[in-house]
């Protein structure tokens, strides 16, 4: 069974997030969307909402399986060989996207050498949300359509406390 790793903090998860992750679908036979945080960036939804709003948006494929990676008793290696995965996808939107994940793959190659790191290029009508832009209009008490997937409008909108 080939198995990919989509990993990112998903604060929210939008529509270029579900993009990616099917993407990974018409590639792979599973997906593990690992759900963490990033020192940099301070995270406002709860793991646990998180992993919802993903969750709702593959509710009825068993390929994908959604995890904290604070739940992750092992270390992250051992977890990435014991569900045979082998791949690493990122999501690229523009050229500073591409330029940090270079130097992420420099680093994973060391801590995980059995890792292929594979590159998907976000589709124009995504290149230009991020979970900043959608975390802005929620605070400014603009719409989200269009910029998660429905599954999860609610869930993030909840998650925020504007439901």
């Amino acid at each position: 069974m080939k198995t990919c790793v989509f990993a990112g903090t998903f604060d929210p998860f939008t529509v270029g997030h579900k993009h990616m992750v099917d993407e990974c679908l018409t590639k792979f036979d599973r997906v593990i969307v690992v759900i963490g945080d990033n020192p940099k960036k301070s995270s406002v939804m709860p793991y646990e909402d998180r992993k919802l709003a993903v969750e709702s948006c593959y509710k009825s494929d068993e390929r994908v399986v959604v995890v904290c990676y604070q739940q992750i008793k092992d270390n992250f290696s051992s977890f990435l060989l014991d569900l045979g995965a082998t791949v690493y996808v990122r999501g690229i939107r523009n050229d500073v996207d591409m330029q940090f994940e270079k130097q992420m793959e420099q680093k994973n190659k060391e801590l995980y050498p059995f890792i292929k790191t594979e590159y998907l290029f976000a589709d124009d009508k995504h290149k230009n949300i991020s979970s900043t832009l959608v975390r802005e209009n929620i605070l400014k008490g603009q719409s989200i359509k269009g910029l998660v997937p429905d599954e999860c409008v609610d869930i993030v909108l909840k998650s925020f406390g504007k439901n």
